[in-house]
């Protein structure tokens, strides 16, 4: 992500999936029943994330992130498998954890430096290595999601319960100016 004001960093990184935000909204393109769903359930609240953080782990919420992200992202394997190898892939960079000018050469610079893998490595996990969740960090403290909200809801709802700790690689965007 590119700040606008000249400020900033961007980080590759892993962080302990109970640290990930809550989502600002689930559903668009490709997910517009999940987002009719969200609303049925959270009112005009659905795309607040304090609300969804509230309503996260309700049964209901998370029969509907089950019935709605399941299929999309576990048809060729678990999720938790896969950014469970994505986080280990990734170690092997050696731009990972270390502070980027917060361009679009931060990407370059990090897929630049990624060893390559084999046919023998599902194509989901080379996705998550190459394309992880981003999240910008705000310099109010809010955080919120570029992309990879729903990856990250239905990852947290799998592995948070059994693992809080699970370690998740992320592309974090710090940002020097407000959000509100």
């Amino acid at each position: 992500m590119v700040d606008i004001n000249g400020g900033g960093f961007t980080l590759y990184t892993t962080i302990p999936i109970s640290q990930a935000p809550y989502p600002h909204g689930l559903g668009k393109i490709g997910h517009e029943e999940l987002e009719t769903d969200m609303k049925q359930l959270l009112g005009i609240h659905h795309g607040n994330q304090t609300a969804n953080e509230q309503a996260f782990w309700t049964p209901r919420y998370q029969r509907l992130l089950n019935h709605h992200l399941k299929p999309f992202f576990d048809p060729a394997g678990d999720i938790v498998e896969i950014a469970r190898q994505a986080t280990a892939h990734a170690h092997s960079n050696p731009v990972l954890n270390q502070r980027l000018p917060s361009t679009p050469d931060a990407q370059i610079r990090y897929r630049a430096q990624m060893p390559t893998l084999g046919p023998e490595v599902p194509q989901e996990v080379v996705r998550w290595r190459d394309h992880p969740p981003e999240i910008t960090r705000y310099a109010d403290g809010v955080t919120r999601y570029g992309n990879g909200r729903h990856r990250l809801s239905y990852l947290r709802s799998r592995i948070q319960p059994i693992d809080p700790n699970f370690q998740v690689l992320v592309k974090l965007d710090h940002i020097e100016h407000q959000w509100s």
